[in-house]
């Protein structure tokens, strides 16, 4: 029965609906800097490639970000929250590259998607130290939010065009802030199992995760992207290539390789069950040979004696099932920490594990109940 809810948890959440569509996406990361590339020069290598790679046969669309979704990667940040002027808020942070909306298939509410002077003017709002205050004569970073941050921060009113800034400490300027251009729907981050939080999308810029959709199998240009950045710059690395796919298979790993491993011992039980019910079945017809050919030497049918050794077996059969179901009710509840979408005390589970196991039961009992169906009374009264 823990077996069983462990499979389910797996099943919903590979059912988990994502918010973007991830078929026939092909991720990579690059990371010029390794490589002596300033920041500058790595936004505008960026835009090379993504113009590069767009033009390749079976490409759709190509973007970027700052890391893939669900890769288990996850940013925040922290600003003045816009309901309550001197507050702090809390917000995931994905920055993004241009057109990276309509390449992962998010569906933009309200608003616009970023333009080329979005990202000069994030440019020119970047801290000159890195996790500095931003310039105090910057124009406003353009941001893009989804619905949960439009419902948490800016319920009963229009998010767009709407002014924040960044998170202060006593006497430090205002800085640039952030204005919000676009609202997206909600889609997942870093995790299949957290509910989507407040997030906003800035314009990306340095080492960033590109991510390509093909209208077949991305591992089909797998080679032809490799070589159109080496064509870009001979010397760049690419990092861990895969599909979205992959990616998400990476990020449940865990629950698939303890569903796995609960799934065997579940069915090494269930056989060494099955094994001993039909040994102490088989067992009991030897003993009662005499008992049986009695039985139908006085008039009862082979269905008669079929049914006997069948209402035994699955007798001990029940009361081991009650014993089990009872101490997995007190057990299963220390699953509840890595169960998803399912109680640790699920009824469908329940009955449907019961019902297996009865099954499994039915089939062992049956061969010695055929046995015993087909002893010959006289042979069993002159063996005795």
């Amino acid at each position: 029965m823990g077996a069983g809810l462990l499979v389910r948890t797996l099943q919903n959440l590979r059912s988990v609906d994502p918010g973007f569509d991830t078929n026939n996406v092909l991720l990579f990361r690059v990371n010029p800097t390794l490589i002596g590339y300033k920041l500058a020069a790595v936004d505008t290598l960026n835009r090379q490639l993504q113009g590069r790679l767009a033009a390749l046969p079976g490409v759709i669309g190509v973007s970027f970000a700052s890391t893939a979704l669900l890769s288990g990667s996850l940013s925040g940040t922290t600003f003045e929250c816009p309901n309550r002027p001197g507050a702090g808020c809390d917000s995931n942070w994905l920055p993004v590259g241009a057109r990276y909306f309509d390449t992962m298939r998010v569906h933009l509410l309200a608003g616009r998607d970023f333009t080329p002077a979005d990202f000069a003017a994030a440019a020119a709002s970047t801290p000159a130290v890195p996790g500095g205050p931003p310039p105090a004569n910057a124009p406003p970073k353009p941001v893009i939010v989804n619905q949960a941050f439009v419902k948490q921060y800016f319920a009963g009113r229009s998010p767009l065009g709407q002014h924040f800034n960044y998170k202060r400490t006593p006497g430090e300027p205002i800085g640039s802030g952030f204005v919000v251009i676009g609202v997206v729907s909600d889609i997942k981050y870093n995790s299949l199992r957290e509910a989507v939080a407040p997030t906003a999308y800035p314009p990306a810029g340095g080492n960033v995760t590109f991510a390509l959709r093909t209208a077949a199998s991305p591992t089909t240009l797998a080679a032809a992207v490799r070589e159109t950045v080496r064509q870009t710059e001979p010397n760049l690395p690419i990092i861990d290539m895969s599909t979205q796919a992959e990616t998400i298979d990476r990020l449940l790993a865990q629950e698939r390789i303890i569903a796995q491993l609960a799934g065997f011992i579940a069915l090494l039980a269930l056989l060494l069950a099955c094994t001993g019910l039909f040994g102490l079945l088989s067992h009991e017809v030897g003993t009662r040979t005499r008992e049986i050919g009695i039985r139908m030497a006085l008039g009862a049918r082979r269905s008669d004696v079929l049914r006997l050794v069948l209402r035994m077996g699955l007798l001990v059969a029940t009361f081991g099932l009650a014993l089990g179901a009872g101490a997995a009710f007190g057990v299963t509840r220390y699953l509840k920490s890595i169960l998803f979408d399912v109680q640790p005390a699920d009824p469908i589970t329940f009955l449907a594990v019961g019902a297996l196991l009865l099954c499994v039961a039915l089939l062992a009992c049956y061969l010695p109940a055929r046995r015993a169906a087909t002893v010959d009374p006289l042979n069993a009264l002159r063996a005795e």
